[in-house]
């Protein structure tokens, strides 16, 4: 009787044990990473382009998270080197990307046509040879079905990733290669194509909204909630080049459903030094499942500054973090000022308009993610 009575309380103990173990995913999302001309001049070494200085301050954080995905917003269609109104970067900086642990880029934004045909394939290439992932462009078909949507997995957690964007500068290709464009059929068939693959969320990264505008419009609203009663719930924005509001909701309490929308996340990493572009929103995403039911364990972003610093009659781009804020040295006045502007405006507007997503900053020291503020 004891021997049943053992095997019957090992039994239920597996059961408890198995119904508790908990997969954990972690997502850090960047916005727009340009390449404009002062910054390829600035990275010029003499003998190669050395970008080595733009995100040594990130690392930590994003060796905590398991994915790092940025929207790639230059080509890399080897020389001449260009950037604004057609970007185009040096390699080197695809490998201080992959150096930097960032795992997967989005293609497809208004600058993926730039160099054609030729700047479409190319970067692709490039992203291939570093191991970094990619979607939102695609060489031609066979591509797109290999890439689209593009499957993240860690553990008994699988994530579909999708993107698209509003349009290019230069018009849509009217060739093998694809862009993903922004439009509702095409995002239903492709949220039914991710549905297929069994994953436990769907996640959109778009190219949209007006540049410069602090606020979403309401096309971008209305995109997102199609996006969400289809069942991707997880949005993330990039384009205005400014940081917007960033919204969590719960759709279904019963079933712990919910939707998270970062409008736009703003510069990761550019040369534009207007209110408010100079610096941008890192978001963050913790998920948790246990047995089939995924959860938003964290939801909160960070912010970042890019500071370009001059040093020996030479500017040295550095995304900073916030919390790095007093690596600005007093001998650089203007530039602890421009930062604390920045953080400040950032923090006046998310204050006043998020729902539900929290700022928090990162303790390197002891690998954990602080809470600073909730919304």
């Amino acid at each position: 009787m004891r021997k049943y009575l053992f095997l019957l309380l090992y039994f239920f103990s597996f059961v408890t044990l198995y119904s508790q173990q908990r997969d954990t995913l972690k997502l850090i999302f960047i916005g727009d990473i340009m390449q404009h001309g002062p910054q390829i001049t600035s990275a010029w070494n003499g003998e190669y382009y050395d970008y080595s200085d733009n995100f040594q301050y990130l690392l930590p954080l994003f060796n905590y998270a398991d994915f790092v995905i940025g929207n790639l917003e230059t080509t890399f269609n080897g020389p001449p080197y260009t950037g604004y109104p057609a970007f185009c970067a040096p390699d080197d900086f695809a490998k201080a990307l992959k150096e930097a642990s960032i795992d997967i880029l989005v293609t497809a934004n208004n600058h993926s046509f730039d160099k054609g045909i030729s700047g479409v394939v190319r970067t692709i290439d490039v992203l291939d040879s570093l191991y970094i992932n990619h979607t939102g462009t695609f060489k031609n078909f066979a591509d797109f079905q290999k890439n689209n949507p593009l499957l993240i997995q860690k553990g008994n957690i699988r994530i579909a990733l999708l993107n698209y964007t509003y349009g290019t500068n230069v018009g849509i290709p009217r060739s093998e290669v694809i862009i993903n464009v922004i439009d509702t059929n095409e995002i239903r068939d492709d949220i039914s194509l991710a549905k297929s693959y069994n994953p436990d969320g769907i996640i959109i990264f778009f190219h949209w909204g007006e540049e410069y505008k602090r606020l979403p419009n309401n096309y971008q609203k209305e995109i997102a909630n199609f996006c969400i009663k289809n069942g991707a719930n997880y949005l993330i924005g990039s384009h205005p080049h400014v940081i917007q509001p960033m919204i969590k909701n719960v759709l279904d309490s019963a079933n712990n459903v919910e939707s998270v929308v970062y409008y736009s996340l703003g510069n990761f990493i550019s040369n534009q030094r207007n209110m408010h572009t100079d610096g941008g929103a890192i978001s963050y995403i913790e998920f948790t499942k246990t047995k089939n039911n995924l959860q938003i364990s964290k939801s909160g972003y960070f912010l970042s500054w890019t500071w370009k610093k001059l040093v020996n009659d030479k500017y040295i781009y550095i995304n900073l973090p916030a919390w790095e804020y007093d690596r600005i040295a007093d001998e650089y006045p203007d530039d602890k000022a421009a930062m604390k502007t920045f953080l400040d405006s950032s923090r006046n507007l998310l204050n006043k308009y998020n729902y539900g997503i929290d700022e928090y900053y990162f303790d390197k020291d002891n690998n954990k993610l602080i809470l600073l503020k909730r919304n």
